[in-house]
């Protein structure tokens, strides 16, 4: 074997291990807290709405002394995925990224539910910001 040969071997290896060295320190440290991974960082789910002003029936619905809350539902839960106390009119909540289909139901004082809402997709998408740009101090 060759000089060349035997370097170009050695040093395809040592790539090999740096590359999984690398990957293993990332590893560690995000283990233990160092570094935050990708499945740490989240957005913000932000939805509004018009609270209802009549019942099914055509009777005066007023939010304000006869709503409960509003009950969120996202991708599909069968169970409310955000819950809105009272008569408010819009939610933020903190959510991993990804794409969100929901729609909301009323909940009247005597915990009657109304029918579902329309349903909208809404897109929450984390990206990092740009690292700080560093320059150098003049004297």
């Amino acid at each position: 074997m060759s000089l060349k040969n035997f370097l170009s071997r050695i040093l395809s290896r040592l790539a090999s291990f740096w590359a999984r060295l690398k990957k293993f320190i990332i590893g560690f440290l995000i283990a233990i807290g160092l570094i935050a991974g990708p499945i740490l960082y989240a957005g913000s789910l932000n939805l509004e709405w018009t609270n209802a002003v009549e019942r099914i029936d055509g009777t005066v619905f007023d939010a304000a002394t006869e709503q409960a809350g509003i009950r969120i539902y996202c991708n599909g839960d069968t169970t409310p995925t955000f819950v809105s106390a009272g008569d408010s009119t819009s939610l933020s909540e903190i959510v991993p990224p990804g794409d969100y289909e929901c729609y909301a139901t009323t909940v009247d004082m005597d915990g009657l539910e109304s029918f579902a809402s329309n349903t909208i997709t809404k897109t929450v998408d984390n990206a990092l910001p740009n690292p700080p740009i560093l320059t150098e101090e003049t004297p």
